[in-house]
């Protein structure tokens, strides 16, 4: 399942994130890529040649400052990483609101790729089409039965 956030979202979500963080996302992600011990060719080699080197040489140099959700779940995979933990290591998603429960406590595992894509789908809704999607997700329900 993919996330599909509407191009003003993401926009929000870009700008949001670059005036918050400190650290450019290219250098975690160069970060990233040197834990895993890989160069820009393995990395290529490992995405099945998705992940253009000199694509992502760009977005680490800082000359691509936003990569696309497509780039970093393409990432994610070649880093053996859950989409979620990569979008919360370069700061695009606030990691102490993941793991949230109803109630606002802190939950002691964070959301499943699952949960996260239901979130970040919903994620600008407003009350009605929140209430649709919940009346939806109730007949899926109703027609297992």
């Amino acid at each position: 399942m993919e996330v599909w956030l509407r191009a003003d979202s993401w926009t929000q979500v870009w700008s949001e994130r670059m005036s918050a963080s400190e650290q450019p996302i290219g250098e975690i992600l160069r970060e990233l890529r040197t834990e895993k011990g890989l160069s820009l060719a393995q990395v290529n080699e490992a995405s099945n040649d998705l992940i253009n080197p000199s694509h992502l040489a760009q977005v680490e140099r800082g000359k691509i400052q936003q990569p696309s959700l497509a780039l970093l779940r393409s990432l994610a995979e070649v880093y053996h990483l859950e989409f979620h933990t990569l979008l919360q290591r370069v700061g695009i998603i606030d990691s102490r609101l993941v793991g949230r429960s109803d109630d606002g406590d802190f939950l002691e595992e964070p959301l499943s790729n699952k949960e996260f894509v239901l979130l970040s789908a919903v994620r600008d809704l407003d009350a009605a089409e929140f209430d649709q999607v919940q009346s939806y997700a109730n007949y899926v329900r109703q027609q297992r039965k």
